[in-house]
C-alpha cells in the first residue's frame, strides 16, 4: 500500500533513504536498497560493468512523456545517486500517482559501480564515461547509449557531484546545487529542445530559493561533443545537468542531497503539468555562474607575518586540502593541507575565514605556495593557536 506524504519541503524526511545516510557506500549496500524497489518498479538488467557488477534500470509510470535519470557515471560522485534513491522513494508514494499518469520514468542509478567501490572518477578501464559518448569504448557507456536508444526519452537528467570549492558570486557561498542546459553545438544556439531544459531549470531555481538562496548556480557552459549531456541535447532530448554541491560542515552533503532530490521532484512535476512552458528563459540566464578556484578551505585574512631582521608585513593566507595522487576532483576526504594562496586574497573566498588582524605568525622564511602550513598563530593576548585547530 502506498504511503501518503506531506507535499512541502519538510516532507523530504518521509522519503529520505535512511539505509544510506552516509555519502560513501559500497555496491553491496546499494544493492540491498535497490532490491526493495523491485516491487513497484519494472527492473531490467541493462548489462554489467568492466568488473562484472550488474547495472539495472528501474522504470515506473505509464505516461506518454518519457524521462531518463542516470547518476554516478563518475564513481567518486555518490551524492547524485543518493539523491536519486530519495526520488525513487518519493515515486512510490501516493503523492506521485498523478505525476506517474503523465510520465514514464526510467532511473539508472550508479552507472559506474566499479569506480564507486574505490571512490574513483573513472571506470575500471581508466575511462571517463562522460567523455565517451561518441566512441563508446567502455561497456558502461554502451549501456547508457543503448538504454537511451531503446526508451527514446523526451527529457533526461544527468546527475553529478561537484567539488567543495565551487561558489557563487557575489556572496561567495559554497554552491549547494548547480544546473545546466548543455549546448548542442559550439555556437550555443537555443532551439526548442534546449529552451525546454532551460525553462525546467528555471522552475527548479525558483522553487529552491527559500531553502538554498545564494547557493544555486549555473554550471560551466562549455561545449563538449563527447559528453553525454551535450550529445543527448543534440539528439533531440531536453537534457538537464544536476550537480550536487557542498555546504559548510556537511561532509556527507546531506543538504545538497536534499536540495537535489527536491529539485528533481519539482522538475518532474513541471514536466508532467507542462507549467514550465510559461517561464521566460531569462530566468535561467540570470542564474549566477558556478565559480571554481576562488575559494579556500581556510582563508586567514590580514595577519602579520614576522620575518628575521625585524621585518614584518600583513598578508592573507589561503589553504586547501591536498589532493595528491589519490584524489581526482574531490579532496574533502584528505587530511593534508597545503598553502595555495598568499598575499592579497581579497577576491577569494573561504569555506572558513579567520580574521588575523589581531594575530601574527613568526617565520624564518617566507610563505611558499605548496608548503605544509605548520604555523603557530600568536594572538595579541599572548595565546598560541596551532593552525590545524582552525580547519
Amino acid at each position: 500500500m502506498q504511503r501518503k506524504i506531506r507535499n512541502n519541503y519538510e516532507s523530504y524526511n518521509d522519503f529520505f533513504e535512511a539505509h544510506l545516510p552516509r555519502r560513501r557506500f559500497l555496491y553491496a549496500d546499494i544493492s540491498k536498497v535497490l532490491k526493495r524497489h523491485e516491487t513497484q518498479f519494472c527492473v531490467n538488467l541493462e548489462g554489467c560493468s568492466v568488473l562484472g557488477r550488474e547495472i539495472k534500470s528501474y522504470t515506473i509510470g505509464s505516461g506518454e512523456t518519457v524521462v531518463l535519470l542516470w547518476s554516478q557515471m563518475h564513481g567518486n560522485e555518490p551524492v547524485s545517486t543518493l539523491a536519486l534513491l530519495d526520488v525513487m522513494n518519493f515515486l512510490e508514494t501516493e503523492n506521485a500517482l498523478s505525476l506517474l499518469k503523465k510520465l514514464t520514468i526510467c532511473a539508472l542509478p550508479l552507472l559506474n559501480p566499479d569506480g564507486n567501490e574505490t571512490f574513483c572518477r573513472r571506470n575500471a578501464m581508466g575511462i571517463d564515461l562522460n567523455r565517451d559518448a561518441q566512441r563508446l569504448t567502455a561497456p558502461e557507456s554502451r549501456i547508457l547509449s543503448n538504454l537511451y536508444k531503446t526508451i527514446k526519452p523526451n527529457v533526461a537528467f544527468n546527475m553529478h557531484d561537484q567539488e567543495q570549492y565551487y561558489t557563487t558570486l557575489p556572496e561567495r557561498k559554497q554552491t549547494m546545487i548547480s544546473f545546466l542546459a548543455p549546448k548542442f553545438n559550439a555556437a550555443g544556439d537555443v532551439n526548442d529542445i534546449r529552451c525546454a531544459a532551460m525553462q525546467i531549470i528555471a522552475v527548479a531555481k525558483e522553487f529552491l530559493e527559500p531553502i538554498a538562496a545564494g547557493c544555486i548556480a549555473k554550471y560551466s557552459d562549455s561545449f563538449m561533443p563527447n559528453a553525454f549531456g551535450d550529445s543527448m541535447q543534440l539528439w533531440g532530448t531536453s537534457t538537464i545537468l544536476v550537480e550536487c554541491g557542498s555546504a559548510p560542515d556537511d561532509i556527507d552533503r546531506l543538504l545538497p542531497r536534499r536540495t537535489a532530490a527536491l529539485a528533481i521532484i519539482r522538475m518532474l512535476e513541471s514536466i508532467a503539468t507542462q507549467d514550465y512552458t510559461e517561464i521566460d528563459i531569462d530566468k535561467y540566464m540570470s542564474i549566477p555562474n558556478n565559480i571554481r578556484d576562488n575559494t579556500f578551505d581556510l582563508k586567514i585574512t590580514n595577519i602579520e607575518i614576522c620575518m628575521p631582521g625585524e621585518r614584518s608585513f600583513r598578508a592573507d593566507i589561503g589553504i586547501r586540502r591536498y589532493k595528491g595522487a589519490d584524489f581526482e576532483d574531490f579532496a574533502d576526504f584528505s587530511t593534508e593541507y597545503h598553502v595555495e594562496g598568499f598575499g592579497d586574497l581579497s577576491n577569494y573566498g573561504g569555506i572558513k575565514v579567520y580574521d588575523g588582524s589581531e594575530c601574527s605568525i613568526t617565520l624564518q622564511k617566507g610563505v611558499k605556495i605548496g608548503d605544509k602550513p605548520d604555523y603557530t598563530i600568536l594572538l595579541n593576548n599572548g595565546t598560541q593557536v596551532p593552525i590545524n585547530q582552525l580547519y
